[in-house]
């Protein structure tokens, strides 16, 4: 078995984890490169005794007791654990099925037919059908905060029969489909997950109970959860008999767990969040295998609107310009990532060079620009100021 650990950082994601003897190709991106990387470093341990466990360390609880299908709530790798939903993402627009095997598109583009995977279950025996759909389907739709479906005017759902959902929206939106791929909050649970009461008659939310390949074996808030195989499941059932997954807040600590054996993996944006100055020795480490893949992951500073200073457009562009991002990249983050160009990465659909643009690095021109907003420096102490404001 291999030791593992997973890391999402600034416009990158660095992972620990994965198979010694992967096809992966191993490589630093350069600064400046378009696109987003995944790193992956493995280490060989020996198999543990018995069962199949993985210990994953975590910097946050994974508040399981908030993971309705239906929410935003907890974090989005769990959803996709526990629950399906109709459809999945393929990747580059394609759809594929899952808890619906086909799906018919009325010629005027508002009427959504569904079949249904035959011999579904929840991960607590009860049966998938059609009647299922529409009770998850009116719990999404009762939810003004997390509801996709409420943007697109539901005229109408029917079970047409056991294994067929039709649903009818006001209006013709070719993104209908491809947000049902998203893993939340368009995914299902079962009726048996929640409790109806006067208060909540489409179901409050007890436990999370899905028909994905991994269920809730147990959890201690602020302390650990573990998750095992499903079952019921009608996939490709996990290698793994059992995820702990371990909270260990502070991100120094996370790495001594590591270190010593008491976890298996450690990393990525819900899980450990290993701190940039760890990376060099752990990528340095002989025992340590080094994977590379693409992620879509990006991070940016954001103006706070809120203050009236940035309403002027010269002072954004005079901070853009000012801004050395491939400095940041190669001496913040150790050259782990890359430039951005603007928020998003060019993987990331309908970007293009025209929508999603930067601004390069101009110390001079950022000088120009707040000389031209009437930001100065009256007394010479560097700091610029305006209306007697610093």
């Amino acid at each position: 078995m291999k030791k593992a650990l997973v890391l999402t950082c600034l416009i990158f994601a660095l992972a620990f984890a994965g198979c010694k003897g992967s096809d992966e190709t191993a490589r630093t991106p350069a600064a400046g490169e378009s696109g987003g990387t995944e790193t992956q470093i493995a280490k060989e341990v020996p198999a543990p005794a018995g069962d199949k466990e993985v210990v994953i360390a975590i910097y946050r609880d994974g508040s399981i007791e908030e993971l309705d299908a239906a929410t935003y709530n907890g974090p989005h790798i769990l959803f996709k654990m526990i629950y399906d939903g109709l459809v999945e993402d393929g990747g580059r627009g394609e759809i594929l099925p899952s808890l619906a095997t086909s799906w018919d598109i009325s010629p005027d583009g508002k009427t959504y037919t569904y079949h249904l995977r035959e011999g579904v279950k929840f991960s607590d025996g009860t049966d998938f059908d059609a009647d299922v759909v529409i009770f998850n389907l009116k719990r999404w739709l009762g939810n003004d905060l997390f509801s996709t479906l409420m943007s697109y005017f539901v005229v109408s759902m029917e079970a047409v029969d056991p294994l067929t959902v039709r649903i009818t929206y006001a209006d013709e939106a070719y993104p209908i489909i491809i947000e049902q791929t998203y893993p939340r909050p368009v995914r299902f649970l079962s009726p048996t997950a929640v409790e109806t009461t006067a208060e909540y008659p489409n179901g409050k939310f007890v436990r999370p109970i899905g028909t994905g390949p991994w269920m809730v074996e147990s959890y201690v808030k602020e302390a650990e959860f573990v998750l095992v195989p499903n079952p019921h499941y009608w996939g490709e059932k996990p290698k793994i008999d059992r995820l702990r997954f371990k909270v260990v807040p502070d991100a120094q600590a996370r790495v001594l767990a590591f270190r010593s054996g008491e976890v298996d993996i450690l990393g990525g944006d819900f899980m450990g969040k290993i701190p940039i100055e760890n990376i060099p020795e752990l990528t340095a480490d002989p025992d340590f295998e080094v994977m590379i893949k693409d992620t879509l992951c990006s991070h940016f500073i954001a103006f706070n609107n809120g203050d009236g200073k940035f309403s002027d457009k010269n002072l954004r562009l005079a901070i853009n310009h000012a801004i050395d991002k491939k400095a940041v990249t190669e001496n913040l983050f150790d050259n782990i990532g890359f430039v951005a160009d603007g928020l998003y990465q060019k993987e990331v659909a309908y970007v293009t060079p025209e929508n999603n643009y930067g601004y390069p690095y101009d110390p001079e021109k950022a000088k120009k620009l707040l000389d031209d907003g009437g930001y100065v420096d009256t007394d010479g102490d560097g700091v610029r100021e305006k209306d007697g404001k610093p």
